[in-house]
């Protein structure tokens, strides 16, 4: 990922640790699959997961992973409650356990890219006045595997 030796404290990215992918994916899958299958998503993994990542960063990297997901969550929580539940609490864990992947501005990144892949079908639905809901977390998952590849492509 991209760090900035210039930067003192909390790290706005964290390198991003294979473990930490492995973790995520190995979570966040399943749950998107169950999220587009269903539109439930168990909470459980995401209790684990949160933890999980943040641990397995040191230094100022667990520090700039504690503050990403603490990010992530408060964003998505404040969201949550403008939208009257718009969201559901899976995304709301989501978008902490990817602020534990890389931090708060990886979760910026993650959480635009999943906006402009949930867009076209929203406006979709909003052409054909249907009352479908879009399951957001996949999108979410989606966007965090976009931004990583794309940081892996410009060699952050």
């Amino acid at each position: 990922m991209c760090e900035f030796p210039h930067m003192t404290g909390m790290e706005i990215f964290i390198r991003i640790t294979p473990l930490a992918v492995i973790m995520y994916a190995g979570i966040g899958i399943p749950c998107a699959a169950s999220d587009l299958e269903n539109g439930m998503v168990p909470r459980a993994p995401f209790v684990l997961l949160i933890p999980a990542l943040i641990a397995s960063y040191a230094g100022s990297a667990f520090i700039g992973s504690l503050f990403g997901a603490g990010a992530g969550i408060s964003a998505f929580w404040a969201v949550r409650k403008l939208t009257r539940n718009g969201l559901g609490l899976a995304d709301v864990w989501m978008a902490g356990a990817t602020g534990a992947l890389g931090g708060a501005g990886f979760c910026a990144e993650a959480t635009l890219a999943a906006i402009a892949f949930t867009a076209p079908r929203a406006f979709f639905l909003l052409r054909t006045k249907s009352r479908a809901e879009i399951p957001f977390l996949p999108s979410l998952l989606a966007g965090a595997f976009f931004s990583l590849f794309l940081d892996l492509i410009s060699g952050k």
